[in-house]
């Protein structure tokens, strides 16, 4: 792998899961055929989603097995989604309000794979309120979930001209970054997304169809959430928690862009002794799934296992396999 819309009361419960299913209904999972078959669920197992958001992929996976679900998300807009899953699948799916950067914490059991769709999620990006998209006026926020104090405006507000050009540079790859800080800098202050998208485009000419402000975008929202951090985290968590285990772990990432495919590489390449890839390179969508759905267009998956046990002559420690998750609970 998000924003504050809790329900606190039970008149308003009904809006709640109007709201949460016409999410379901507008968000189209990318690549969710490969995704099942490179996870390819088992009845009797356990499975992470660790991107939950409209839910999507959890659905996908709870339906094609009698299998249990725990899933993640720092976004508490999609509790309400979580409640409906919950009333739905009962004790086979578990939700868990966090990041998951924090997964080796929230693994209490023996678990068969773990899926991770990086990136926002449609929700997210029509929402005007949140603040990610150009497309929509609204805050500059950008934050994901409701653990982090620092905006999308406060960086734009209150970093220095040469903070912003490293920001954009490392995050959005912007060949036009000095120029782009340079302009967020002489019109301070910012508060709006159509303020920003407006500044970016006047110092950035348009090439094809791809928006001038979508890398500023990209490397503001990126750096405000940490996400390329947190992606090297919920990995490292991934060997924590395979250590000693009892099987290996099936891990499917989805990104949707070439820097959080590149911490999926380094981190293989770096720990080849126990993570190997299930197939070679990665897995593209197919023209016809770019055509029904545009976000599909820069997807990339990548199939690994991770051993099990690591170390030499290590038994396997004892971990609960039934993995009893009570039905109905979510985790705040």
């Amino acid at each position: 792998m998000h924003k504050e819309t809790k329900t606190t009361s039970a008149e308003k419960a009904p809006n709640s899961a109007s709201r949460a299913s016409n999410e379901m209904l507008k968000h189209t999972p990318v690549l969710l055929n490969e995704m099942l078959a490179q996870l390819f669920p088992k009845n009797g197992k356990v499975y992470v989603d660790a991107t939950f958001g409209a839910g999507g992929y959890s659905r996908a996976i709870l339906n094609s097995a009698d299998c249990k679900v725990i899933a993640l998300d720092r976004d508490p807009s999609v509790i309400s989604i979580a409640q409906d899953f919950s009333r739905e699948y009962g004790s086979r799916f578990f939700f868990n309000l966090s990041k998951f950067s924090d997964i080796k914490n929230m693994l209490n059991c023996e678990v068969s794979g773990i899926v991770f769709d990086f990136g926002l999620s449609s929700m997210q990006i029509e929402d005007g309120k949140r603040g990610f998209s150009f497309q929509h006026d609204g805050p500059l926020d950008m934050r994901m979930g409701n653990d982090g104090d620092l905006t999308a405006a406060q960086v734009a507000n209150s970093f220095s001209k040469d903070d912003l050009r490293s920001i954009l540079r490392l995050y959005g790859e912007e060949r036009l970054a000095g120029r782009v800080a340079s302009a967020i800098v002489a019109s301070r202050p910012l508060s709006s997304t159509f303020q920003l998208a407006e500044v970016v485009r006047a110092v950035v000419p348009r090439r094809g169809t791809i928006d001038p402000a979508t890398k500023t975008f990209q490397a503001l929202r990126i750096f405000v959430n940490n996400e390329l951090q947190e992606i090297h985290s919920a990995l490292n968590g991934i060997l924590s928690f395979a250590s000693g285990g009892l099987n290996d772990i099936s891990v499917v990432t989805v990104a949707f862009h070439s820097l959080e495919d590149m911490v999926v590489k380094n981190w293989l390449k770096s720990n080849s002794g126990m993570v190997k890839e299930k197939t070679r390179g990665v897995i593209l969508p197919s023209n016809q799934e770019i055509a029904n759905n545009h976000r599909a267009r820069s997807a990339r998956l990548r199939s690994l296992v991770v051993r099990a046990i690591v170390g030499q002559g290590r038994a396997p420690k004892e971990k609960n396999t039934n993995c009893n998750i009570p039905e109905g609970k979510i985790e705040r």
